[in-house]
């Protein structure tokens, strides 16, 4: 899985952006108990995980992998992403034959699991995003051999997910094996990422008067603009009348409330408990079914009853079962992960 980098070596506003995601991931799988967050999270939480995995590819794998053989990375990926989903397929399936008394869930779900877990097929419905990871990587990373500029590689994304997206709209009918259909798609948001080091690098040369105004009207815009959606009123909803501008906006659209989350992070205090949280959101996307079955058990077993009554409770639970896993959960796999040298 993900290697731990040394405290100097880790970006903290990434952390803190990724503990908002998987927040988000977990707060969203609760549906309509979690409210107007429901739809809302929906939104933008899947593409800023590629996002942020696109930025990370820039700083820390760029020199790394442009030198290294393709079946060297590719071997490195099936290792801290392939093997790893399997486990918590496997895991999860076999949670669910203990509660269900029965092998039929086996019988029901391992084509599936060698699918690679096809989003909206398996049960743990976290678990298609590394098998997503794992074809985004490998197939940027080909590319990337090929056309090394980052606007090369983002343009060449952008025409991915547009064509994929006229074809077989992958987010309302995923279908292809290992998520290919959907790693086509959300390859846009991981090559933005990926672009985002050399902007920032641009930006900072920059200089004009009012260049801190620029960024907090920016700011101020983008919040308004996501309030709005959370209460479902979209000032672009015209834009969904037209098939191409349609496409263009189901595309820009996430990436409004990306860079929203990416402001954020950057400003407010550094938190360890979130940041710890974001470094672990591997480990924490494959425990998710785990942990929400398990957790509901053990408590019934205590007499107490879980019941997701309103949003505030779902944000609650969300926080209570993220700091579980994080802290109880995750150093097992890790240990369990470190033995099997994943």
């Amino acid at each position: 899985m993900e290697k731990n980098m040394n405290k100097t070596a880790r970006i903290t506003w990434i952390d803190t952006a990724k503990f908002i995601g998987i927040f988000c991931i977990y707060l969203g799988h609760f549906g309509n108990s979690a409210g107007r967050s429901y739809p809302f999270v929906f939104i933008f939480h899947v593409p800023l995980f590629f996002f942020l995995s696109g930025y990370l590819e820039y700083i820390f794998c760029t020199k790394k992998n442009s030198t290294k053989p393709f079946i060297t990375y590719t071997v490195k990926c099936i290792k801290k992403i392939l093997l790893p989903m399997y486990l918590f397929s496997i895991a999860s399936l076999a949670l669910r034959c203990l509660a269900d008394r029965s092998l039929s869930a086996i019988y029901l779900n391992w084509k599936f699991i060698l699918m690679g877990n096809v989003r909206n097929t398996f049960f743990a419905s976290g678990l298609w995003f590394l098998s997503c990871l794992f074809v985004i990587k490998l197939l940027f990373t080909f590319i990337k051999k090929l056309f090394y500029k980052p606007w090369q590689l983002l343009l060449i994304s952008t025409v991915f997910s547009i064509g994929i997206h006229i074809t077989i709209t992958p987010l309302a009918q995923p279908q292809w094996f290992f998520n290919i259909d959907s790693a086509l798609f959300y390859m846009f948001y991981f090559a933005l990422g990926y672009c985002l080091p050399v902007v920032e690098q641009k930006w900072k040369t920059i200089t004009f008067t009012y260049k801190t105004a620029v960024k907090y009207v920016v700011a101020i815009l983008l919040l308004i603009y996501s309030i709005g959606l959370y209460f479902n009123i979209d000032p672009f909803n015209f834009l969904y009348t037209n098939t191409i501008t349609s496409i263009c906006y189901t595309l820009i659209k996430p990436v409004f409330l990306i860079i929203l989350v990416i402001y954020i992070s950057k400003r407010i205090p550094q938190i360890g408990v979130l940041e710890n949280i974001g470094q672990n959101t591997l480990y924490l996307c494959g425990t998710e079914y785990i942990i929400k079955f398990i957790v509901p058990l053990i408590l019934g077993y205590c007499g107490i009853s879980v019941v997701i009554s309103s949003p505030l409770v779902a944000y609650l639970y969300t926080f209570f079962l993220l700091l579980l896993c994080n802290y109880i959960a995750v150093p097992i796999e890790k240990m369990i992960f470190h033995f099997l040298k994943l």
